[in-house]
């Protein structure tokens, strides 16, 4: 945040000066880049995409991704494929990556709503499931 604002503050300070036009005697503002992060930021790429290339651990759809990634040290490449459905929380650590390697990869939180039931009108459906009572945002 305080990168955001300090940049705002200095492109303001820009177009006024560029539109009133600067005198020497007014002070110059500059902007630099923030400082490199100390440590790798873990990245996410490849997802939608097919036949990505992938150095790492292969984690199949069959594969427990929580316990792998977790268990993982920092810096260790995972190369996903397909879908996979979590219950409980990834600890993505430093430098840490996951590289989607098929169309279909992808990590999801989402719980699957089964069986959806027909109407009389063609084409609706409602779904009468365990989840059919909560309340938004009420924890499961």
């Amino acid at each position: 945040m305080r990168y955001s604002v300090f940049l705002s503050i200095a492109i303001g300070a820009l177009v006024c000066c560029s539109l009133s036009g600067c005198s020497n005697s007014e002070k110059q503002v500059t902007t630099s880049s923030p400082p490199p992060p100390t440590n790798p930021a873990p990245t996410t790429t490849g997802a939608g995409k097919s036949g990505i290339p992938c150095q790492g651990t292969i984690i199949s759809p069959t594969d427990d991704i929580v316990s792998i990634i977790n268990n993982g040290t920092p810096g260790q490449t995972f190369c996903i494929e397909g879908e996979h459905r979590i219950t409980s929380t990834i600890y993505v650590k430093s430098g840490q990556s996951l590289i989607g390697t098929t169309t279909n990869s992808r990590i999801s939180g989402a719980v699957v709503l089964s069986p959806w039931q027909p109407t009389s009108t063609q084409g609706v459906y409602y779904y009468d499931g365990p989840y059919a009572n909560t309340q938004p945002h009420q924890q499961m």
